[in-house]
């Protein structure tokens, strides 16, 4: 009985032992990883005053700027977390190098199954540095548009005119059409009546047009009036064309359309209006109504 006694004492005061050990690495562990967020946190506040004094030179947009501000606070925190992450497991008397090396297996076999993960990364990495568009541009991907609120190198968010946010792999972005870069040229087509006549729609739109010039916030220059563009179905279009600065160009159409169809009023001119003419034939053999 007393051997027992014996034995199980001494399986307590070795499980008290462990205990006790286990608890100091613990709290080891515990307090890398509270003093390791603290440094983080530290550290990235202090990158950010960094990157926003301007480090990468006075010619690069502020858009450009906040991209790429955004994309090394991700890769520092990245890396940050897996250092404070390695420390707490050595902490724990856990062999680092064998995990990396299980990791690192572990990672090959993965990333066979996760090329699309590989592809996401590889073209975000592309579109940063060929700097195709950034934070706030207006831009056409994947078949949608709308503004870009957040870049990260896996994937790209879109806010659509209509509100809803698109969340695109970086990998899908095949064609990218940017409408906020230097300029843009403000499109707006028109069509009037078939019995109009054309040089006097022309004179009345090129002297609305000079008559407008510098009165249009966003517009450059003079409108250009290219003429008849086409013979629709309804009409005769004729198209007018501005430079306008970026962003610019969709108010810059609404002011034009706003005052040609004032001008047509003052001047007396129809603007075109869908129509269809239907013939009526009798056969030879058919009764005459």
């Amino acid at each position: 009985m007393e051997q027992e006694i014996s034995q199980v004492a001494g399986v307590m005061e070795r499980f008290g032992a462990w205990a006790a050990d286990m608890g100091v690495l613990l709290f080891e562990a515990a307090c890398t990883v509270i003093v390791g967020a603290i440094l983080i946190r530290l550290g990235r506040k202090g990158l950010e005053k960094l990157l926003n004094m301007g480090i990468y030179g006075r010619q690069m947009d502020e858009s450009r700027r906040q991209t790429i501000s955004q994309l090394l606070i991700n890769v520092y925190e990245g890396v940050a977390w897996f250092l404070v992450v390695v420390i707490a497991l050595s902490k724990l008397n856990i062999n680092v190098n064998s995990l990396l090396a299980v990791a690192g297996v572990g990672g090959i076999a993965v990333g066979f199954g996760a090329q699309s993960l590989v592809k996401d990364t590889l073209s975000g990495l592309f579109i940063f540095f060929e700097n195709q568009f950034v934070v706030g541009d207006t831009v056409d991907l994947a078949g949608l548009s709308g503004t870009v609120e957040k870049m990260t190198l896996r994937v790209t968010e879109l806010r659509s005119f209509e509100g809803d946010l698109h969340v695109i792999p970086n990998g899908e972005i095949t064609l990218v059409t940017n409408h906020t870069r230097s300029f843009h040229r403000a499109v707006v087509d028109v069509q009037v009546e078939y019995e109009e006549r054309l040089d006097k729609v022309i004179a009345a739109l090129e002297k609305e047009m000079r008559a407008c010039t510098g009165q249009i916030e966003g517009m450059n220059g003079t409108p250009e009036c290219l003429g008849v563009v086409g013979l629709e179905e309804s009409g005769v279009k004729i198209e007018i064309i501005a430079d306008c600065a970026a962003k610019q160009h969709w108010a810059v159409e609404r002011e034009l359309r706003r005052r040609i169809k004032d001008c047509f009023d003052r001047e007396g001119i129809a603007m075109a209006r869908p129509q269809r003419v239907v013939h009526l034939k009798n056969e030879p053999n058919s009764p005459e109504r």
